[in-house]
């Protein structure tokens, strides 16, 4: 029923901007552990710099309704925000967890917009495992919200794409990606519940492909910001235990 598409970028909906932290999910090894008590102990002092940079997100819609100008407001709010990152040499730390995309410039995943007729891009993120070095990018996709599926309760269908990558740590903030494999994963089908129903996957690759490499300019468990190496920037807030994960 839903379009999926061909390609993600190595970096990832619309959910309310805030400043604010929230719970913590963190399953990191010991050599990527994360302790966020500091982060706790900070939260009353968030830097300026962080809400200049939700002031500038305002109403862009993740970066897919952003003008020229707008784009440049972010990248500033994202250059000084990288000043003052608390980890500046271990950004990798604390990669673990769900992520969701809050903003990009990244024509690969802007073009996710046009789902097709019948989808509609719902949500776009990442399942990070540092202990098992895995990230999962996520694309959620939902019906178009002109198919008239109330009577069949099929309006909370979800399907999600995801493409499955292995990653490695360069430097404490450069993380070099390669392709594992691609899946199809739906959540819900006709109103009915799939999430605990094994994922479709193509078969592993026989050997690992490039997929690309980003540096973590920032991260303070909250809020991660990332560049790639073609020089697109990503941003990404963790999803709390209170939200919907992404399954």
């Amino acid at each position: 029923m839903l379009a999926c598409a061909a390609a993600v970028s190595a970096f990832y909906a619309p959910t309310p901007l805030r400043a604010g932290r929230g719970a913590i999910r963190c399953c990191d090894m010991p050599s990527d552990s994360y302790d966020d008590t500091e982060d706790v102990a900070s939260a009353a002092s968030e830097p300026p710099e962080k809400s200049a940079l939700f002031t500038a997100l305002d109403g862009i819609d993740r970066g897919f309704a952003a003008t020229s100008s707008q784009r440049k407001a972010v990248t500033s709010a994202l250059e000084a925000l990288k000043a003052v990152n608390p980890r500046p040499t271990d950004g990798a730390i604390g990669l673990s967890g769900d992520w969701e995309l809050l903003y990009t410039d990244a024509p690969d995943i802007l073009g996710l917009k046009n789902a097709g007729p019948l989808a509609e891009l719902r949500r776009v993120g990442q399942q990070i495992d540092a202990e098992a070095g895995t990230i999962e990018n996520v694309i959620e996709y939902a019906p178009a919200s002109w198919l008239p599926l109330d009577a069949i309760s099929a309006s909370e269908d979800r399907v999600q794409q995801r493409v499955c990558l292995t990653y490695e740590v360069e430097k404490g903030t450069r993380c070099v990606c390669q392709v594992n494999t691609f899946g199809v994963n739906p959540q819900t089908f006709f109103g009915v519940n799939l999430r605990s129903s094994p994922p479709l996957k193509l078969p592993e690759a026989p050997f690992k492909v490039p997929f690309g490499n980003f540096d973590v300019l920032y991260n303070d468990g909250d809020i991660r910001v990332v560049r790639t190496i073609q020089g697109y920037y990503g941003v990404n807030r963790r999803i709390t235990a209170e939200e919907e994960m992404w399954g």
